[in-house]
Order: structure tokens, then sequence, then C-alpha cells
């Protein structure tokens, strides 16, 4: 017996597997392009005093996909209320039940994943299938080669990797508080129950958003939670700031980590933008506004398309770094500085028109 449930796998999605998953299922019924069309607009950089940076989209992280998404529901279940020792009975009742399953665990017995044998890593897959014949599960991740796409993995490898050793290892030099959080979340339901009737786009939730991305303002709830866990949260247009940051301080120019740090934050940014060139074509569809639509082309030409061939530029770059070549870091800093500061320059000049006309 077997048994898959519906997904569209947004292979061209690597940045961020909390932005990919709940996507490849959301896009998996187009009853609900809508909602994509109206949602994952703010961007917010977090930039953590060991200088690991993240970048989420507003339903980015399991956090904020819990209480402010609409669509998906999220459901937890502490490690002492599963079958640990049959892992896999608990997988295959959820997808029955119609349900995903996000498993944190140790991807290095993932042989498939971008950790298999080769690393001890905490990380998490999101399972939509299994075959019971063969023992196996079908899920998404990161795969060998850092792609996000599809797997197949043993039931007995999985059990291995929930219950690893190293994991317990990895989940406790973090802290008490994250060990906590990691045995009472490692594994969560995701209801995957279809909609049978078109959402409706909410265009005054799309401009509220954007109003926000403009102001780049946090609620007091981010700023109570970014204090606690020591971070700095660069939200909305500010995000452009945190990248200047980062390759630019006291001492001159730098590119993060041989590049590699700096290419991801950069290539998060091109799918965002990327991704809003869509949203403002179809708001220019829904509206039947010629200003809108005029709108979305100069978007699409002064911030999606350089955002695009910076990105280019990066990955040229890091290649660079990684072959040992010698570059310019303060020639390729003043290019990358100079093309952040113009493009947030005309992205908030559109945004603040189609504002006007919405």
């Amino acid at each position: 017996m077997n048994n898959k449930l519906p997904i569209d796998i947004q292979h061209n999605l690597s940045a961020s597997l909390l932005y990919a998953n709940p996507l490849s299922i959301i896009n998996a019924n187009k009853n609900l392009v809508p909602w994509i069309h109206e949602n994952y607009i703010l961007v917010e950089g977090i930039d953590y005093k060991n200088e690991q940076m993240l970048i989420y989209t507003d339903g980015y992280s399991i956090s904020n996909l819990h209480y402010n998404n609409s669509l998906i529901k999220f459901d937890s279940i502490p490690v002492h209320f599963l079958y640990v020792d049959n892992l896999c009975k608990n997988i295959m009742e959820a997808i029955d039940d119609h349900a995903y399953v996000y498993i944190y665990l140790d991807e290095y017995y993932i042989l498939n994943s971008i950790g298999g044998g080769r690393r001890h890593y905490l990380h998490e897959i999101m399972v939509y299938g299994y075959d019971r014949e063969r023992e196996i599960i079908y899920a998404v991740t990161l795969d060998a080669t850092g792609h996000y796409n599809a797997i197949e993995e043993s039931f007995k490898n999985v059990q291995i990797a929930f219950l690893s050793e190293s994991l317990k290892n990895m989940v406790g030099e973090a802290g008490d508080l994250y060990y906590e959080w990691e045995e009472k979340n490692r594994f969560i339901l995701i209801d995957g129950k279809q909609y049978n009737e078109p959402y409706v786009f909410d265009v005054k939730n799309f401009k509220s958003k954007i109003v926000r991305y403009l102001s780049g303002e946090h609620t007091s709830e981010e700023l109570y939670f970014a204090k606690v866990s020591s971070e700095y949260r660069f939200m909305g247009s500010k995000y452009y700031d945190l990248l200047i940051s980062k390759i630019k301080n006291d001492t001159g120019y730098q590119l993060l980590d041989t590049g590699y740090q700096l290419f991801n934050l950069i290539n998060h940014l091109y799918e965002h933008k990327k991704n809003m060139v869509d949203k403002l074509e179809y708001l220019a569809l829904i509206s039947k506004k010629n200003e809108i639509g005029t709108l979305a082309e100069k978007y699409k030409q002064e911030v999606y398309l350089p955002i695009r061939t910076l990105r280019f530029l990066m990955l040229k770059i890091k290649r660079e770094l990684q072959n040992h070549k010698n570059i310019n870091i303060e020639n390729k800093g003043i290019i990358i500085e100079q093309k952040l500061k113009i493009t947030k320059y005309y992205e908030i000049n559109i945004f603040s028109d189609i504002v006007k006309y919405i």
C-alpha cells in the first residue's frame, strides 16, 4: 500500500525550506493561487550576535506560519507522545489523515539529503507520502546537490535519524530552552485538506503589507522576541541596510565567509523580487488599472532585473573566492553597495506609487 499527498515542488527555491515547503503544498491547489499573491511580501533579516544571519519573509518560519498563516494549520506532537520505536507508523497515520509531516532529525542518516553520509546536521524534511511495501517515505528537502527536491528514504534510516545520539548533543549545545523546544516540536503535522472554493484575494491585506514593508517597523511582540533571543532584526526595506552593513564596516569592505553567506542572502532577495513581479502583475490584472500594470513593469526593470544581475555577480565572486583567486574586494564591495542602495531607492518609490492606486 502507498499514499502520496498532492505537492507541487518548488525546485527553484533553495534559500529557505520554510518558504519552499508551504508553497509546495499551497501550489498543489490552484484555488489557493490568489492567497500566494496576497502573502509572502514582508522580508525580514535577522542578525545574530554570533554573526550568523537568516532571512525570512512573512510565513517563512514555523512560528510565523503557525500564527499568521490562515491556510496551513500546524499541530506539534511532543516526542513522548510518538511511537518512537516505530516512528514511520506515526508518519503513515498522518499521511492517511491528509497531513504533511515536518520532522527534525539528523540528516547524516538521510542519505539523499545535503548532509547524507557527510555530516551530523539537525535539519527538517517534509514528508508527503510513503510506500509500505518498499518501506520508504517520500519527502522534500535539500538534496545531495543542495537543490530543493524530492527524495526517497528507508523507514529504517528515518528511524535512526530521529533517535540519533548526535542529534541530542546538537540540540543540547544550544541550551536547555532550545532543547525543550526541539523535543516538543520535532514532529509537526500540517493540515493538507484541499480547499474546494477559490480563495478571494484581499486587496486591503496586500496593501497593509506593502505599507509595512515601506515603514520597516516591527510589532512590539517581534521586538520583545528579538531582545530575548539576542537578535538584531531588519524589516522590509531596511533589509537592504542589513546587507550593506555586512559588506562594509569601519575597516573597509568584506564579502562574508568567502562570499557564500552573502550570496545566500542576495539569492533570497532575488527570489523575493522575482515573486513580487508575479504579485504586481496579478494585482494589475484583477484591479484592471493601467497605472498598476505600468508600475509592475517598472518594478521588473528597475528592481527585479538589477537584483538578478547582482545575484549573477555574487555567484561569480563566490566561485572566484572558493578557487582562491585574487579579486579586488573593495571594488566589488563598492559595486554591490551601490546596486543595493539604488535598488532600494527605486523599490520604495514604486511601492509608494502602488499604494496610491490600490
